[in-house]
């Protein structure tokens, strides 16, 4: 089962600090323990606040480690003064083993806490956090979090030391009156590329019957499971779960990397991910190579260019010409509009069958909202 009731999301990062040493950070590269102040997070708390929205309105509050921002309590006050529906914590759960400092969090207005846990028991937890003792910290923080009636829900990176476990993960947590979990997959970044790539990567077809298993519980169950930076494909038979695929492009493009992206299209930067090892591990790997594409294809002033709406497999099949200037002008393309651009002509992918037809190489796929509405089953590849 999956909730996506219609919902204005908000982020702010409090620290660029943490107390956990998870081998699989992908944000190690950008800690360098500092801590952002009271009026900084006012300010970009203000930004993020719409009046007179119609619909409801979240703040989350991430960091780094978030509980650690002598500021926390302050801010979620804030957050709350200023008119946010609800604000929302993503921790590593260990401060809020603190009963006095969990209560604290619970009157100054904090209506939901998600917890990163990524083992059900200490061995497999602490490895993957680098720190001693904190499975037994982040437990007793949940806890805590049951008995003071906040919302708690579950975010676990998947990787080779915990995947096999992913099933009894679930149900341990589910036992514990967990209703709610968020799934990540592994990203090339951080400390999971730079130090431990043969330590934590896995094969995603390895993964896929475990993965199906647990959403197969997960409905039977009736718990709410979120799936992060999967490949699409994953969910041939399962399209329910891909309706917020659009807004988590977006989060990955507007957040830590938008300022490569930035220098990329102003100044020539090459991306500073970029590897073609790397880049098939990413969930953003069709979009960068789209946007150099068309970068280039600007620089040339090639404008003409055709787009498929339907695969060739499809009685439907049909295509479009486009001229680029109508959508990017002098000559220049501007990641926001490029990304509407994506979204709308580019935002196509293809069934794991699609690997055995002939006209693989040279298909763009099927358009996400296609999918969503019809499934992958419309698909019917040309077998050579």
């Amino acid at each position: 089962m999956i909730n996506n009731k219609e919902e204005k999301k908000y982020w702010v990062r409090l620290s660029r600090s943490c107390n956990n040493k998870c081998i699989f950070c992908l944000d190690a590269n950008s800690h360098n323990n500092t801590f952002y102040s009271y009026l900084y997070i006012c300010k970009k708390i203000r930004e993020g606040f719409e009046k007179n929205q119609k619909v409801k309105q979240r703040l989350i509050l991430s960091g780094g480690e978030p509980t650690i921002n002598p500021n926390l309590i302050k801010a979620i006050a804030y957050g709350k003064k200023i008119g946010f529906d609800r604000v929302q914590i993503i921790t590593n759960g260990r401060m809020f083993s603190y009963l006095g400092f969990i209560k604290k969090a619970k009157a100054a207005g904090l209506d939901e806490i998600t917890f990163s846990i990524h083992g059900h028991n200490q061995k497999l937890h602490d490895k993957l956090t680098g720190i001693p003792g904190s499975f037994d910290q982040v437990m007793r923080g949940l806890k805590n979090a049951l008995a003071l009636n906040f919302i708690v829900n579950i975010d676990i990176v998947i990787n080779r030391l915990n995947y096999l476990e992913l099933d009894s993960i679930i149900k341990f947590f589910h036992r514990f009156g967990i209703n709610e979990f968020d799934l990540l997959n592994l990203m090339p970044y951080g400390r999971a590329w730079d130090i431990n790539f043969n330590k934590l990567f896995y094969n995603l077809a390895d993964f896929q019957p475990i993965f199906e298993k647990v959403i197969d519980y997960g409905q039977k169950n009736n718990l709410v499971i979120w799936c992060n930076r999967f490949p699409v494909s994953y969910f041939e038979d399962k399209e329910y779960l891909l309706n917020d695929v659009e807004k988590k492009i977006y989060y990955e493009i507007f957040g830590e990397r938008k300022k490569h992206f930035i220098n990329y299209l102003t100044k020539n930067i090459k991306l500073k991910c970029f590897d073609p090892k790397r880049c098939q591990l990413c969930y953003l790997d069709n979009f960068c190579k789209q946007l150099i594409r068309f970068n280039n294809l600007i620089k040339n002033k090639e404008y003409i260019i055709k787009i498929n709406n339907l695969p060739v497999c499809s009685p439907e099949s049909s295509s479009t010409d486009l001229d680029l200037r109508n959508f990017f002008f002098n000559d220049k393309i501007e990641l926001k509009k490029f990304y509407d651009f994506y979204i709308k002509y580019l935002n196509s992918y293809k069934s794991s069958r699609c690997k055995k037809c002939y006209h693989d190489s040279d298909c763009q796929g099927l358009d996400l909202k296609d999918i969503q509405i019809k499934g992958f089953k419309i698909l019917k590849p040309i077998i050579r």
